[in-house]
């Protein structure tokens, strides 16, 4: 099958493929979820897509600097990830605290300084 392999048996396609495609609307969670309100905790699994769902999410991460909990069983992806927030958000300070199941924990140390 075509297109980019994420993980499980989901794939990303551009175009007309064979086999079944289903399509998906996206949104930027930035969208979705109120300026207004109280982020504490963002849990992802979307199939190996988390580091673009962490990018529509930029505003929640700096007004709220939540714990993240984000599917990433293998170290590359966690090394992804970790390079993204530091990259995107430095002034959190983000660090890895460890991992449940195949979710790895992150911890913005920087979260004091932000205002609930």
């Amino acid at each position: 099958a075509q297109g980019i392999a994420m993980a499980g048996t989901s794939k990303i396609v551009d175009g007309k493929v064979e086999g079944t495609a289903i399509p998906v609307d996206v949104a930027r969670l930035d969208d979705l979820i109120a300026k207004e309100r109280s982020i504490s905790l963002i849990h992802l699994d979307v199939e190996g897509y988390e580091v673009p769902a962490l990018a529509g999410a930029g505003r929640i991460l700096n007004d709220n600097a939540p714990y993240l909990v984000l599917e990433a069983g293998k170290l590359w992806m966690r090394r992804l990830i970790e390079n993204h927030l530091k990259t995107t958000h430095p002034e959190l300070g983000y660090v890895f605290c460890g991992m449940v199941n195949r979710n790895a924990v992150y911890r913005a140390l920087a979260k004091e300084t932000i205002a609930v």
